[in-house]
C-alpha cells in the first residue's frame, strides 16, 4: 500500500482531523504484516517490480538466486539483488 496525502484543508478547525486521518494513512502503508514484516513474503516474484522494490522471497517456491531472505529490484538490470 502506498501513501499518498490528502488536500490540507483551509479551514483550521479541521486540520486535527486531517492530522489524525493521514498519520492513519501512514500507519497503514508502513503497517507490519502478519508475521511481524514491513514487507511480504513472497512465492512468486511480483508481476510488476519497481526500482528498489524490497520483497522477502521464500527461497522454495521463489529463490531469486541466493535463497531465503530479502531482495531489492534494480530496474537497470532487471535483477533482484539479496540484502545483508
Amino acid at each position: 500500500m502506498r501513501y499518498t496525502p490528502g488536500p490540507v484543508p483551509l479551514d483550521t478547525t479541521k486540520f486535527s482531523k486531517y492530522l489524525t486521518d493521514e498519520l492513519r494513512k501512514i500507519s497503514a502503508a508502513f503497517g507490519l504484516g502478519n508475521e511481524g514484516r514491513l514487507v511480504n513474503k513472497y512465492v512468486n516474484p511480483p508481476n510488476h517490480p519497481e526500482d528498489g522494490q524490497i520483497v522477502f522471497a521464500d527461497g522454495n517456491s521463489w529463490d531469486p538466486g541466493e535463497g531465503k531472505g530479502y531482495y531489492w529490484f534494480d530496474s537497470d538490470t532487471g535483477n533482484w539483488n539479496k540484502m545483508g
